[in-house]
Parts: C-alpha cells; sequence; structure tokens
C-alpha cells in the first residue's frame, strides 16, 4: 500500500511542487476572509494583490506543467522507437534465421545455421544443440561452437532426465545460470572446465514434442534480460520446429525408399517360381542397392541348414552360419555381440534374420556390412521387411515345385477317373432316361386322377343335384294340392343332399394333404421329399434347427402347400442340380426357406408378368392368409431362395 502510495507521488512529483503554495496562499485568503466579517477600505488592496499573485504563479504553473509534460512525452516516444527499432531488428533476425533453416531439408546444416545465427544474434561466444533420441532416452550432441574436443567427446551422449538439459526438458522451457563453475547442478560436468562464466539452456518444442535442448555460453559474467531469454526461446522453438520438419521429411524419404525397395524385391520373388534362379536374383538387387560386402540364404534341408545362395564374399565364414543357426533356433534377429546403445546410435557389422512361412522358421538370411561399415537401424528394419518377402517367395516356388509334382500324379489319376466318369455318364444317361419315363408316367397318372375327379363329380354329384332340383320343383308343385305328396318330395330332396354331402366329402378326402393330421408336418414334409427326389431326380434335403413346435392345421397346410409348390417350380423352371429345405423354429417366428442352384430370375420381371408365374402370386397369397411374409430372392445364374416367416403363436 505504501509502495504504491509513493510511486502515485513521485508521478505527480512536478504537479505537487507548484500546487503545494498555491494551495497554502488560498487557505490564507480564505481565513482571512472567515476571521473577517467585514472588509474595509485599507483591505481592498492586500486582497487584490494577492489575487493577482495567485493568477501569476497559477499561469506560471501552468506553463511549467505543459512543458514538463513535453518534455516527458519526447523521452517516451524516444524509448518507444528504440525499443521499437530493437525489436524489429530482432523480428527480422529470427525471420532471417527462419528463412535460412527452411531452405534446407539437411539435419546437420539446419543446425549448423541455427547455432551460427543465435551465437550472433546474443553476442554468445559458444554453445551447442543435443537432439533427444526416442529409442533409449538420450541426448545426442549435434551441433557445437567454442567446445574442445575433450569437452565434445564428453558432451556426445547425455541421459534426457539428467542435469540441466533434462530440467529444460521437463520444464519444457529454460535454465538460466548466472554462475556456471560455481553452479551446483554442474558439478562434475566438463563445462565447469571451459572458461564459460554463464549459461543459458532452453528445451526446443515443436507441435510433436520436445525435440532437444539449446545451449549458449557467455566467457563473462552475464545476466540474461528477459529480452534475451525471450529471443532465445524464440529462436529455440524455431529450431524444434525445422527440426521436427527435417526430421518427417527424412523419414518420408526413408519409407518411399523402403517401399520402393520391398516393391522391386516382391516383384522379383514372384517373377520367378525357379528358386534358384528367384534367390539368385533377389541377392543381386540387394548387392546393387546396398553394397555391402556379403549376402547368404540358408535354406533348411532334411534337418540342417545349409547355404542355398551367397554373393558377395568367397564363401560363408563360421561365424555366419553359427549367427544363422542362432537366428533360426530363436527365431528372432540375431547379432554379433555388441552393446545395445551402441547398436542404436552406431548399427551393428552383421545381421541374421530368420525366414518364416506360416510361422515356420525356414531359413535365414545373413548381410554382413563389411570391414568398417556398419548397418544402420534404418536398414535393419528394411532388411526385417524384406526378409519377409523373400520368405513368401521361398514358399511359393518350393509350393511349385511340389505343385508340378503333384501335376503329373495328377494327370495320371484324371485319365484313369475320365474312363470311370465316361461309364459313369453313360449310367446316368440311362438313369435319366428311365426317370424321364417315369416322370411321364407319374404326368399320365396326374391326368388320370384329375379325369377321374372330374367323371366323379359329373357322374355323382352333379346328378345328385340334378335330381335334387327336381324333386324341389315336385314338391313345390304338390305343396298345395297334395301336402303329404310334398313332404315326400322334400324328404326326397334331403336323401339327395345327404349322398351330395358324402360324394364331396369323399373326393375332398381323396384331395386332402396326406398325413398332415396323423402325422404333423415335419414327417409329411419328409415323405414328400423323398418321394420328389425319387420323380423329379433333383436331390433335396430337408434341415431343421430349433426345437419343433405345433402348429394351426391351416397353417401346417399352408407351409406344406407352399413347400410343394416352390419345389415343383424348381424342377419344372429352374435347371438345378440340388435344392434344399431349411426350417428353423425360433423364438419369435418360423422360418422356412426353400433353395436351388438353379439359373435363377429376375424376380421383379417374373412378378409383373400378368400370365406367368401363377405359382409365385399363390404362394405370396397363401402366406398373406396366415399372416406371414413371403420373399422371393433370385438373380439370373444365382439360383432362387423362397422365404417364408410365419409369427410363433
Amino acid at each position: 500500500m505504501l509502495a504504491k502510495a509513493s510511486a502515485t507521488i513521485y508521478k505527480w512529483r512536478n504537479v505537487l511542487r507548484l500546487a503545494l503554495p498555491i494551495i497554502i496562499l488560498g487557505v490564507i485568503l480564505v481565513w482571512e476572509i472567515v476571521e473577517h466579517t467585514w472588509i474595509d477600505a485599507d483591505d481592498i488592496w492586500f486582497f487584490t494583490a494577492t489575487f493577482d499573485i495567485l493568477l501569476v504563479g497559477l499561469l506560471a504553473g501552468i506553463v511549467y506543467l505543459f512543458a514538463s509534460w513535453m518534455e516527458h512525452e519526447i523521452a517516451m516516444r524516444e524509448a518507444i522507437r528504440q525499443e521499437l527499432r530493437e525489436r524489429n531488428q530482432t523480428v527480422m533476425a529470427l525471420y532471417s534465421l527462419t528463412t535460412q533453416i527452411n531452405q534446407s531439408r539437411n539435419l546437420n546444416t539446419i543446425l549448423n545455421i541455427a547455432l551460427e545465427q543465435a551465437l550472433q544474434l546474443t553476442r554468445m561466444d559458444g554453445g551447442a544443440i543435443w537432439l533427444t533420441e526416442e529409442q533409449n532416452h538420450t541426448l545426442y550432441l549435434k551441433a557445437h561452437r567454442g567446445l574442445d574436443e575433450t569437452v565434445r567427446h564428453a558432451l556426445q551422449r547425455l541421459p534426457a532426465d539428467e542435469g540441466l538439459n533434462g530440467l529444460a526438458l521437463r520444464q519444457k522451457g529454460q535454465v538460466t545460470v548466472p554462475n556456471l563453475p560455481a553452479d551446483s547442478r554442474l558439478e562434475g560436468s566438463p563445462l565447469q572446465k571451459t572458461g564459460f562464466q554463464s549459461g543459458f539452456f532452453v528445451s526446443l518444442s515443436a507441435p510433436g514434442g520436445t525435440v532437444g535442448t539449446f545451449a549458449g555460453f557467455t566467457l563473462k559474467a552475464h545476466t540474461f534480460t528477459l529480452a534475451e531469454q525471450n529471443l532465445l526461446t524464440a529462436i529455440a522453438a524455431q529450431v524444434g520446429v525445422a527440426v521436427e520438419s527435417a526430421r518427417l521429411y527424412q523419414s518420408a524419404q526413408q519409407r518411399l525408399f523402403e517401399i520402393t525397395i520391398l516393391q522391386g524385391i516382391a516383384w522379383l520373388t514372384n517373377s520367378s517360381l525357379n528358386l534358384h534362379a528367384m534367390l539368385q536374383t533377389v541377392v543381386q538387387a540387394l548387392e546393387e542397392v546396398f553394397r555391402h560386402e556379403s549376402y547368404t540364404i540358408f535354406l533348411r534341408e532334411d534337418g540342417r541348414l545349409v547355404p542355398a545362395i551367397h554373393h558377395g564374399s568367397p564363401s560363408p565364414s563360421p561365424g555366419a552360419t553359427m549367427l544363422a543357426e542362432k537366428a533360426v533356433a530363436t527365431g528372432s534377429p540375431a547379432f554379433p555381440p555388441t552393446q545395445m546403445d551402441d547398436f542404436i546410435q552406431d548399427g551393428v557389422p552383421e545381421i541374421s534374420l530368420p525366414l518364416k512361412a506360416r510361422q515356420t522358421v525356414i531359413g535365414a538370411l545373413n548381410v554382413c556390412a563389411g570391414a568398417e561399415k556398419t548397418l544402420s537401424p534404418n536398414e535393419v528394419r528394411l532388411f526385417t521387411a524384406l526378409a519377409t518377402q523373400i520368405s513368401v517367395g521361398i514358399h511359393n516356388a518350393r509350393l511349385y515345385a511340389e505343385v508340378m509334382h503333384l501335376n503329373e500324379e495328377l494327370q495320371k489319376m484324371i485319365a484313369q477317373r475320365t474312363r470311370e466318369l465316361e461309364a459313369a455318364r453313360q449310367e446316368v444317361t440311362q438313369k435319366a432316361h428311365q426317370l424321364q419315363q417315369l416322370l411321364l408316367e407319374v404326368t399320365r397318372i396326374q391326368d388320370e386322377e384329375r379325369n377321374r375327379i372330374a367323371f366323379d363329380m359329373h357322374d355323382g354329384v352333379t346328378q345328385l343335384v340334378i335330381g335334387a332340383m327336381y324333386e324341389c320343383q315336385a314338391a313345390v308343385a304338390a305343396l298345395d294340392a297334395k301336402p303329404a305328396m310334398a313332404h315326400q318330395k322334400l324328404q326326397a330332396v334331403q336323401d339327395l343332399l345327404q349322398q351330395v354331402k358324402d360324394e364331396i366329402h369323399q373326393i375332398v378326402h381323396n384331395l386332402h394333404t396326406p398325413g398332415l393330421e396323423t402325422t404333423g408336418l415335419i414327417p409329411a414334409l419328409k415323405r414328400y421329399i423323398a418321394s420328389y427326389r425319387q420323380l423329379v431326380g433333383i436331390p433335396c434335403q430337408l434341415h431343421i434347427s430349433g426345437e419343433p413346435f405345433s402348429l394351426n392345421p391351416d397353417v401346417e397346410t399352408a407351409i406344406y402347400r407352399i413347400v410343394q409348390e416352390a419345389l415343383h417350380n424348381v424342377g419344372r423352371h429352374a435347371d438345378a442340380t440340388s435344392s434344399n429345405v431349411f426350417i428353423d423354429f425360433g423364438l419369435r417366428n418360423v422360418r422356412i426357406v426353400i433353395q436351388d442352384d438353379g439359373k435363377g430370375m429376375d424376380v421383379e420381371t417374373a412378378l409383373n408378368l400378368p400370365d406367368t408365374h401363377l405359382g409365385l402370386r399363390s404362394m405370396q397369397q397363401r402366406a398373406r392368409q396366415i399372416g406371414g411374409e413371403l420373399e422371393v430372392q433370385s438373380a439370373p445364374r444365382q439360383g432362387t431362395q423362397v422365404i417364408l416367416k410365419i409369427p410363433r403363436p
């Protein structure tokens, strides 16, 4: 509170210098007026002079205040211009830095340009940039200035979670070190022996996360201002984005290269089904692309691991064979004895990769980089993918050889089967002729049955009805004159109608669906389908699923007739080789499917034709009468399905 009041007084100090005397004179004037209730002539000159003095003082104060304000305003504007010039220089420098580092996709070039520009902008005497490796959480020195060889070697690889670099990474911000030699956080660090007095550490931030750290050092003790800290943080942010972009570009280029190689090897493995020729082509292609010392493909033969193809050095060394045996035994890549960190950073001189086909190890691919050369982690990953492609090619070539051998055996079997099939064809032709004769006989019997029914109706029911009509006429004529005779005639009509009833009952009984009342739907369908197979000659099977339950007799009759009509259509129109009837007794409905593998049809066109496919429309009508749904699914050359769904009672 006191500090705020003091600042306010200091801000208005010039006004108080002028206003304080005026306030004092004003107070005296007011006191005089209050003390003297009347003013005599001798006091008039005093008040006039006092008022003039106050007026002149006020005008002088106003002029003084205006001059002070102008002086202050000019100084403030000059300070703002100077700050704007400095900020503009900073922005232009950042723009220049951003332009330069974005013009290159080479990571080392970007880091060296960024470090050089950052040191020039901040007038620091040395610096370094470390980048992180996600595989082992380590910082690797990628660019440096002002560090001797001993210090560079000591700072080449640092834990990402230790020291001031680790602190900057964890905070995702900056760490200032005003006194490097005495800072306890750097105890034991080679930086304390470099001669640098002050340092600044900041993380390299990017949209995908932190990618490293930047450190700048001065030979003289220096306190980094807020503007300098903001500038270094902005530079670090630009470098972080550039590093991430360069890494993404390099990753995309590496992926493109890998995809190209994989496609090429895949094409080579598929271009020849001769195993030796295919392997020879593959290893030659690998040599042309990677230029390593040797490539060897080992394959299992009779329980032993033998080199199937070798390219490069005169012959596989005993060490290469042992490495391949290790890869085959473990089913995992095998490396020479090495430290894991060294492998990640520097690569390996040799690798053996298992070749797997359908989860079975069939051999190994050995790659030797040669003297003073290593296989990079990217190459190891790529060769692992290539081993999969080569495995597929080997498996296909072996399958082809096996197929060719089996093909010869198959040709012999085909000749034998052809002779047998010819004999069977003749037998089938004979049976087909017999079945055709049987079908004609069935058709004749059906026609005879229809004629018999017509004769029964004509000779029996029709004659009886005509007789009843005559008797009714006679009864009407005799009703008034001869009541007794009319009664006799009516009795005769009754007898004739009873005979009509019996005749019709007999005809209906002959036409009734066989077995539904006594045995039920399933046995009746089984008998019908067995008869259908014999009469029509198309294989047909009845499939029951769920727990069967009884249905209303009318429903069972409708189901029977729909199945009968559908199978009749199969035999008459479908040109099918097989058919099936599926009945599923579900919790909510009964689902009946009549299926064939015939020539099919266009359902919509068939249903729209007025004079054809009356059977389809009759089946739909029957389904609607029992509260069900009937759907016909078919297409030309794709068979037909008639699907009937009936709600469970």
